[in-house]
């Protein structure tokens, strides 16, 4: 749907410029137990029947939950693997943080010589020994899994890039290959040991998501530094037509955003000129049918989210993204 058709960090996190930080918070978690599955978003309603009452049904109903959990999180990994490059944790040398969620937190990082901002989920959502082995992080490892694979089938100039993917331990399970094989230490391991993993857990953590940097943040870091470059008019202009032009691809491939605002347009500067590309998918949906189904009222972030979101979430397509487009302007 044509963007003319209708006419942020989140609360509580912290952002330092560089690649937006994740955002949602408690809304994504609620989103993404609508959302289970990989297959680029799909509007497929996931929902589980709950549990037998009763102490042992409760339990078996626990370990079903994990199961099919653990079984999602594989199958996301296995569609990954042949979309986007795997890469390995110590290929990556982190730079330096550079904003952080309820849900996640990106880092500036170096990857073959390239700087590129890596999204890692929040400790808080992993297990004691940082894998994805229980219900909640491998259901959480998935959301990201799934988050990477809308990125993988995206290719516009006003739409942030992937360059890959690190996968949780264990998720390709047996058909992991010659990645199997190939689990000693990289070469490029020796960055670490010089200067040394950042305080408090591994260099990465899997899994990762590994995208294009944009070195001057978001739309909104630039407004709240007042940035000169953003004082033109023109600058104005040309990062709205850039998110109008990123935000028609998307809907030309029937995907809704959903948590479109000022943080998710990252900003890069080139011949002097303002260069926008909308990122943060984690709560994008694929329409398949007349709306989008699976969605609740809490998905995307309040003061952005279009009226029926709240109102009728059984009867939303992509309007609800030029709403959010409307606020932004």
């Amino acid at each position: 749907m044509s963007v003319g058709s209708r006419c942020g960090a989140p609360p509580g996190s912290s952002s330092s410029g560089g690649s937006s930080a994740p955002s949602g918070g408690g809304s994504r978690a609620a989103a993404a137990a609508a959302d289970r599955g990989c297959s680029g978003g799909t509007d497929s309603d996931h929902s589980r029947a709950p549990p037998a009452s009763g102490t042992s049904g409760s339990g078996a109903g626990v370990g079903a939950r994990e199961e099919e959990a653990r079984e999602q999180l594989r199958a996301c990994a296995r569609d990954l693997r042949g979309r986007v490059e795997v890469i390995r944790p110590w290929e990556l040398r982190v730079v330096r943080l550079l904003g952080a969620g309820a849900f996640g937190e990106v880092y500036l990082a170096r990857w073959r010589s390239t700087e590129v901002a890596v999204k890692c989920l929040s400790p808080g959502l992993l297990v004691a020994d940082g894998s994805a082995g229980g219900a909640p992080s491998a259901a959480a490892a998935a959301d990201l899994l799934r988050e990477a694979a809308i990125l993988a089938g995206l290719r516009h100039p006003n739409i942030v890039a992937v360059y890959g993917a690190v996968m949780p331990d264990g998720a390709l399970g047996g058909d992991e290959g010659e990645g199997a094989a190939d689990s000693g230490p990289h070469a490029s391991a020796a960055l670490f040991e010089r200067g040394g993993p950042p305080a408090g857990g591994p260099p990465v953590r899997p899994p990762a998501l590994v995208c294009e940097y944009l070195p001057h943040g978001s739309l909104r870091s630039a407004l709240n530094a007042r940035a000169e470059w953003l004082a033109a008019p023109q600058a104005k202009v040309k990062l709205l037509l850039d998110t109008a032009r990123g935000l028609d691809y998307l809907h030309s491939k029937r995907i809704v955003h959903f948590d479109l605002k000022a943080a998710n347009i990252l900003v890069g500067i080139r011949d002097r000129a303002p260069h926008g590309k909308l990122c943060d998918f984690g709560l994008a949906k694929q329409r398949r049918q007349t709306y989008v189904t699976g969605v609740n009222s809490l998905r995307g972030t309040l003061p952005w989210m279009a009226p029926e979101i709240l109102k009728s979430p059984d009867a939303v397509d992509e309007r609800s993204d030029v709403y959010s487009f409307g606020v932004v302007m």
